[in-house]
């Protein structure tokens, strides 16, 4: 849905499938970052920075490969500028 470009609708999917994940017991950590960096660049791409980086933190905290992924996401453009983005790529190359 992202990239047919109805950030909308993959917006409420990811904020549905987080949910689902979260409430389950196993553990879906892989599955969840994937989400919330998703949900990240939904966020991004209907013009909301604050929500776009909180979701790309909860990305980045649940796995820090997210950051390199997000250095060279175009979607990620509205908010490359912002001190909060570039303090979570500086985690960047480190891994997990």
């Amino acid at each position: 849905l992202l990239l047919s470009g109805d950030a909308a609708k993959a917006l409420t999917l990811g904020l549905q499938a987080i949910d689902a994940l979260r409430s389950n017991s196993c553990d879906y950590t892989e599955i969840i970052a994937n989400a919330y960096y998703t949900v990240a660049r939904a966020y991004a791409r209907t013009g909301d920075k604050n929500d776009s980086i909180l979701y790309l933190e909860n990305a980045i905290s649940e796995d820090k490969k997210y950051a390199d992924m997000a250095a060279n996401e175009p979607d990620f453009a509205i908010v490359k500028d912002k001190s909060r983005f570039k303090g979570l790529i500086k985690f960047k190359g480190s891994g997990t």
